[in-house]
Protein backbone atom coordinates (compact mmCIF):
# COMPACT_ATOMS: atom_id res chain seq x y z
CA UNK A 1 0.00 0.00 0.00
CA UNK A 2 3.06 2.36 0.84
CA UNK A 3 4.79 1.53 -2.34
CA UNK A 4 1.27 2.50 -4.07
CA UNK A 5 0.81 6.11 -2.33
CA UNK A 6 4.39 6.58 -2.83
CA UNK A 7 4.42 6.00 -6.69
CA UNK A 8 1.46 8.48 -6.87
CA UNK A 9 3.16 10.85 -4.47
CA UNK A 10 6.41 10.49 -7.18
CA UNK A 11 3.67 10.72 -10.10
CA UNK A 12 2.25 13.88 -8.71
CA UNK A 13 5.21 15.42 -7.49
CA UNK A 14 6.91 14.97 -11.52
CA UNK A 15 2.95 16.05 -13.14
CA UNK A 16 3.25 19.80 -11.21
CA UNK A 17 7.31 19.98 -11.79
CA UNK A 18 6.58 19.69 -15.36
CA UNK A 19 3.52 21.60 -15.01
CA UNK A 20 5.74 24.84 -13.39
CA UNK A 21 8.48 23.77 -16.05
CA UNK A 22 6.37 24.78 -18.59
CA UNK A 23 4.91 27.32 -16.82
CA UNK A 24 7.91 28.64 -16.41
CA UNK A 25 8.70 28.26 -20.25
CA UNK A 26 5.00 30.26 -21.38
CA UNK A 27 6.28 33.31 -19.00
CA UNK A 28 9.56 33.24 -20.99
CA UNK A 29 7.91 32.73 -23.99
CA UNK A 30 5.86 35.57 -23.07
CA UNK A 31 8.50 37.91 -21.97
CA UNK A 32 10.68 37.40 -25.55
CA UNK A 33 8.07 37.96 -27.21
CA UNK A 34 7.00 41.50 -25.58
CA UNK A 35 10.64 42.20 -25.89
CA UNK A 36 10.47 41.60 -29.81
CA UNK A 37 7.62 43.33 -30.06
CA UNK A 38 9.01 46.01 -27.88
CA UNK A 39 12.17 46.15 -30.55
CA UNK A 40 9.98 46.17 -32.88
CA UNK A 41 7.86 49.07 -32.46
CA UNK A 42 11.15 50.66 -31.13
CA UNK A 43 12.54 50.35 -34.60
CA UNK A 44 9.65 51.86 -35.95
CA UNK A 45 9.46 54.62 -33.95
CA UNK A 46 13.50 55.48 -34.55
CA UNK A 47 12.77 55.20 -38.50
CA UNK A 48 9.68 57.86 -37.82
CA UNK A 49 12.28 60.08 -36.41
CA UNK A 50 15.15 59.70 -38.19
CA UNK A 51 12.84 60.52 -41.55
CA UNK A 52 11.38 63.90 -39.40
CA UNK A 53 15.08 64.89 -39.00
CA UNK A 54 16.07 64.19 -42.45
CA UNK A 55 13.03 66.48 -43.97
CA UNK A 56 13.86 69.16 -41.28
CA UNK A 57 17.62 69.37 -42.30
CA UNK A 58 16.24 69.06 -45.90
CA UNK A 59 14.09 72.07 -45.70
CA UNK A 60 16.29 74.18 -43.46
CA UNK A 61 18.88 73.70 -46.40
CA UNK A 62 16.20 74.05 -49.73
CA UNK A 63 13.61 76.25 -47.82
CA UNK A 64 15.72 78.75 -45.78
CA UNK A 65 19.55 78.43 -46.69
CA UNK A 66 18.93 78.90 -50.43
CA UNK A 67 16.26 81.14 -50.21
CA UNK A 68 18.55 83.50 -47.83
CA UNK A 69 20.93 83.13 -50.49
CA UNK A 70 18.24 84.60 -53.24
CA UNK A 71 17.26 87.19 -51.09
CA UNK A 72 21.00 88.43 -50.81
CA UNK A 73 21.26 88.26 -55.17
CA UNK A 74 17.64 90.14 -55.06
CA UNK A 75 19.24 93.08 -52.86
CA UNK A 76 22.49 93.33 -54.85
CA UNK A 77 20.54 93.45 -58.34
CA UNK A 78 17.94 96.16 -56.78
CA UNK A 79 20.33 98.35 -56.22
CA UNK A 80 22.71 97.95 -58.37
CA UNK A 81 20.05 99.05 -60.71
CA UNK A 82 19.65 101.65 -58.56
CA UNK A 83 23.29 102.53 -59.58
CA UNK A 84 22.58 102.54 -63.10
CA UNK A 85 20.22 104.68 -63.01
CA UNK A 86 22.03 107.12 -60.91
CA UNK A 87 24.97 107.17 -63.08
CA UNK A 88 22.88 107.31 -66.38
CA UNK A 89 21.00 110.60 -64.41
CA UNK A 90 23.69 112.30 -62.70
CA UNK A 91 27.29 111.41 -63.51
CA UNK A 92 27.55 112.02 -67.50
CA UNK A 93 25.11 113.12 -70.47
CA UNK A 94 27.04 110.79 -72.84
CA UNK A 95 25.39 107.78 -71.35
CA UNK A 96 22.98 105.94 -74.18
CA UNK A 97 19.68 105.14 -73.20
CA UNK A 98 19.39 102.02 -74.91
CA UNK A 99 22.44 100.80 -73.12
CA UNK A 100 21.14 101.72 -70.15
CA UNK A 101 17.82 100.01 -70.78
CA UNK A 102 19.29 96.43 -71.90
CA UNK A 103 21.02 96.62 -68.68
CA UNK A 104 18.13 96.84 -66.36
CA UNK A 105 16.02 94.62 -68.32
CA UNK A 106 19.00 92.48 -67.66
CA UNK A 107 18.87 92.94 -64.12
CA UNK A 108 15.09 92.62 -64.20
CA UNK A 109 14.99 89.29 -65.63
CA UNK A 110 17.51 87.72 -63.13
CA UNK A 111 15.18 89.55 -60.46
CA UNK A 112 11.80 87.44 -61.70
CA UNK A 113 14.10 84.53 -61.70
CA UNK A 114 15.33 84.13 -58.13
CA UNK A 115 11.85 85.40 -56.96
CA UNK A 116 10.33 82.41 -58.85
CA UNK A 117 12.93 80.04 -57.67
CA UNK A 118 11.62 81.52 -54.17
CA UNK A 119 7.78 80.96 -54.76
CA UNK A 120 8.90 77.48 -55.40
CA UNK A 121 10.04 76.65 -51.87
CA UNK A 122 8.24 76.00 -48.89
CA UNK A 123 6.66 79.42 -47.39
CA UNK A 124 4.90 79.59 -44.00
CA UNK A 125 1.84 82.18 -44.46
CA UNK A 126 3.75 85.54 -43.12
CA UNK A 127 6.57 84.50 -46.15
CA UNK A 128 3.65 83.90 -48.19
CA UNK A 129 1.98 87.50 -47.96
CA UNK A 130 5.40 88.80 -47.50
CA UNK A 131 7.05 87.68 -50.96
CA UNK A 132 3.84 88.60 -52.24
CA UNK A 133 4.14 92.36 -51.38
CA UNK A 134 7.92 92.12 -52.34
CA UNK A 135 6.69 91.34 -56.08
CA UNK A 136 4.43 94.45 -55.76
CA UNK A 137 7.09 96.56 -55.33
CA UNK A 138 9.38 94.91 -57.78
CA UNK A 139 6.78 95.43 -60.27
CA UNK A 140 5.94 99.18 -59.24
CA UNK A 141 9.51 100.43 -59.11
CA UNK A 142 9.88 98.86 -62.71
CA UNK A 143 7.13 100.73 -63.80
CA UNK A 144 8.90 103.56 -61.82
CA UNK A 145 11.89 103.10 -63.38
CA UNK A 146 10.27 103.35 -67.16
CA UNK A 147 8.21 106.61 -65.88
CA UNK A 148 11.73 108.21 -64.77
CA UNK A 149 13.62 107.20 -68.31
CA UNK A 150 10.43 108.81 -70.16
CA UNK A 151 10.30 111.81 -67.66
CA UNK A 152 14.16 112.25 -68.25
CA UNK A 153 13.52 111.55 -72.38
CA UNK A 154 10.73 114.51 -73.02
CA UNK A 155 11.46 116.97 -70.33
CA UNK A 156 15.38 116.41 -69.47
CA UNK A 157 17.58 114.48 -66.91
CA UNK A 158 16.76 117.03 -64.27
CA UNK A 159 13.47 116.26 -64.13
CA UNK A 160 13.98 112.76 -64.14
CA UNK A 161 16.71 113.12 -61.20
CA UNK A 162 13.86 114.47 -59.15
CA UNK A 163 11.49 111.93 -59.63
CA UNK A 164 14.41 109.42 -58.95
CA UNK A 165 15.08 111.17 -56.02
CA UNK A 166 11.79 111.40 -54.35
CA UNK A 167 9.01 109.10 -55.97
CA UNK A 168 12.13 106.49 -56.88
CA UNK A 169 13.31 106.22 -53.51
CA UNK A 170 10.46 105.73 -51.39
CA UNK A 171 9.35 102.89 -53.55
CA UNK A 172 12.80 101.36 -53.30
CA UNK A 173 13.11 101.82 -49.74
CA UNK A 174 9.50 99.86 -49.50
CA UNK A 175 11.00 97.14 -51.54
CA UNK A 176 13.99 96.82 -49.69
CA UNK A 177 11.69 96.59 -46.57
CA UNK A 178 10.16 93.57 -47.96
CA UNK A 179 13.24 91.89 -48.28
CA UNK A 180 14.16 92.74 -44.81
CA UNK A 181 11.03 91.14 -43.33
CA UNK A 182 11.83 87.88 -45.31
CA UNK A 183 15.26 87.57 -44.31
CA UNK A 184 13.41 87.80 -40.45
CA UNK A 185 11.05 85.42 -41.17
CA UNK A 186 13.33 83.00 -42.57
CA UNK A 187 15.60 83.23 -39.57
CA UNK A 188 13.02 82.58 -37.45
CA UNK A 189 11.63 79.34 -39.06
CA UNK A 190 15.19 78.32 -39.55
CA UNK A 191 15.34 78.41 -35.57
CA UNK A 192 11.65 76.91 -35.40
CA UNK A 193 13.08 74.21 -37.33
CA UNK A 194 16.27 73.90 -35.58
CA UNK A 195 14.16 73.40 -32.59
CA UNK A 196 12.39 70.57 -33.83
CA UNK A 197 15.48 68.73 -34.92
CA UNK A 198 16.41 69.21 -31.34
CA UNK A 199 13.08 67.52 -29.87
CA UNK A 200 13.70 64.79 -32.17
CA UNK A 201 17.28 63.82 -31.08
CA UNK A 202 16.06 63.86 -27.13
CA UNK A 203 13.23 62.10 -28.30
CA UNK A 204 15.34 59.24 -30.13
CA UNK A 205 17.38 59.34 -27.02
CA UNK A 206 14.98 58.63 -24.60
CA UNK A 207 13.17 56.01 -26.42
CA UNK A 208 16.55 54.33 -26.69
CA UNK A 209 17.52 54.49 -23.09
CA UNK A 210 13.48 52.81 -22.60
CA UNK A 211 14.66 50.34 -24.64
CA UNK A 212 17.63 49.33 -23.36
CA UNK A 213 16.13 49.23 -19.73
CA UNK A 214 13.48 46.80 -20.69
CA UNK A 215 16.14 44.54 -22.69
CA UNK A 216 17.81 44.83 -19.29
CA UNK A 217 15.06 44.16 -17.22
CA UNK A 218 13.33 41.19 -19.09
CA UNK A 219 16.57 39.49 -19.59
CA UNK A 220 16.78 39.30 -15.78
CA UNK A 221 13.49 38.24 -15.39
CA UNK A 222 14.10 35.69 -17.90
CA UNK A 223 17.25 34.32 -15.63
CA UNK A 224 15.39 34.33 -12.50
CA UNK A 225 12.73 32.38 -14.46
CA UNK A 226 15.28 29.50 -15.63
CA UNK A 227 16.87 29.60 -12.26
CA UNK A 228 13.43 28.52 -10.74
CA UNK A 229 13.20 26.12 -13.58
CA UNK A 230 16.17 24.24 -12.71
CA UNK A 231 15.76 24.23 -9.00
CA UNK A 232 12.30 22.57 -9.67
CA UNK A 233 14.12 20.04 -12.23
CA UNK A 234 16.81 18.94 -9.03
CA UNK A 235 15.36 15.51 -7.63
CA UNK A 236 14.37 15.70 -4.25
CA UNK A 237 15.68 13.22 -1.43
CA UNK A 238 14.06 9.51 -1.23
CA UNK A 239 12.12 9.27 1.86
CA UNK A 240 10.50 5.97 3.42
CA UNK A 241 6.88 6.07 4.31
CA UNK A 242 5.77 4.09 7.36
Amino acid sequence: MSKIILSLHRSMVVAMKWSFVIQQKLKIASLLGCLIVMVLLANFMWKKHMGSMNKSFSSIYKDRLLPATDIVYLTEHLYNKRLLMEHYLLITEAESEVALVEQMQWHNRQVDSLIHNFESTYLVDQESKSLLGLKNKVEEYVRMENAILALSHEQGRAAGTAMFEQEGKAVFMCTIKHLHELTRIQSEVGKELVGDSQHIVSSTNILSSLEVGLVLIIGLIVQVLIVSSRMVNIKPKNFNMN
